[in-house]
């Protein structure tokens, strides 16, 4: 009979990935005498819930030998990148005195809070509500009350668009689509949600034309792409206006859902056409700008106009613009 103090406990346990992707994917562990030694896609989620590289080499991260595991206090001028090990108690003891004379000094509304990413799952490791919850029992703190810098145009443009803030797309729906946009969405590298890429990839080998519009040619548009349509940064309102100039010009605007679900379109329209500042948004003029041949702007807006349903997946990339 084995020594008890010899015996190898193996373990999987069920994890989650707290990387701030937006996935959350569900995960295994597998564990010997206390230590990880894999990480695995979960028995318990779909067959469509997938990891991935960063969530199955977490373990890797935690345990390789250049981490820092003890607190650093620079010893020379900022940028000399000269620094000193001290404990955890002296850190600790440091930042709690420097709070304090901040606090007596200034006031507590003299710290900021305007953080809160890296890790965003979590209840034990999550860097904005806990954070925050240390800073509130500070003291009156100065926060954020409106927007943020991370998707402050999104949040604010959703209850418009479709009603709500707090809403979301169920990729299980992308089986009825017949044209899948991915408008800067790099969805294999930024997974917001872990079914996404599989449902797409699927759709892919059935057919189903993906289009990716990036300024660069990510590995999404290398593994779920069937056509790339690059597009300078920061200027995909250009080209948006050109397919929408498209879309009037050639009857493809579904009038019946703008006119159910919009206001001020005719406005939009006028703008779009020109007759507001003399200015027609159309191909040609969206190419000077955005850099996309035209010809690719008017086969595209055909596409997706003439084209029911498709799916539009916009990335938090053009709202961070």
């Amino acid at each position: 009979m084995a020594n008890k103090t010899t015996t190898t406990r193996h373990l999987k346990i069920p994890v989650t990935c707290n990387k701030d992707c937006g996935a959350g994917c569900p995960l295994t562990a597998y564990i010997e005498n206390g230590r990880i030694t894999k990480i695995t896609n979960s028995q318990y989620g779909s067959p469509y819930m997938t990891g991935c590289p960063r969530g199955f080499h977490a373990h890797r991260v935690s345990y390789a030998s250049d981490r820092l595991k003890t607190p650093l206090i620079r010893t020379g001028n900022k940028g000399s990148w000269e620094f000193k090990t001290i404990s955890w108690d002296d850190a600790l003891d440091l930042v709690a005195k420097k709070l304090a004379e901040i606090k007596s000094k200034y006031g507590a509304e003299s710290l900021l809070h305007l953080g809160g990413s890296g890790a965003c799952h979590g209840a034990l490791h999550n860097t904005l509500s806990c954070t925050k919850r240390f800073l509130r029992l500070f003291g009156r703190i100065s926060e954020r009350f409106g927007g943020s810098y991370s998707i402050g145009a999104t949040a604010y443009a959703l209850p418009y668009v479709v009603g709500d803030s707090y809403i979301g797309l169920d990729p299980g729906t992308l089986q009825f689509s017949n044209l899948i946009i991915l408008w800067g969405a790099n969805t294999v590298d930024t997974r917001f949600g872990n079914e996404m890429e599989r449902w797409i990839h699927e759709r892919k080998k059935e057919g189903v034309p993906v289009i990716v519009i990036d300024p660069r040619r990510s590995r999404t548009v290398s593994r779920l792409g069937t056509q790339w349509i690059p597009v300078l940064p920061g200027t995909d309102t250009a080209l948006m206006s050109a397919v929408l100039y498209v879309l009037i010009q050639e009857g493809l605007v579904d009038k019946r859902f703008v006119d159910a679900y919009s206001i001020s379109f005719e406005e939009l329209k006028r703008s779009i056409t020109g007759a507001v500042d003399g200015i027609p948004k159309t191909p040609a003029w969206a190419e000077n700008i955005c850099g996309t041949p035209s010809d690719v702007i008017i086969e595209f807006a055909r596409q997706y106009g003439r084209t029911r349903p498709t799916a539009l997946m916009p990335g938090l990339s053009i709202q961070r613009n």
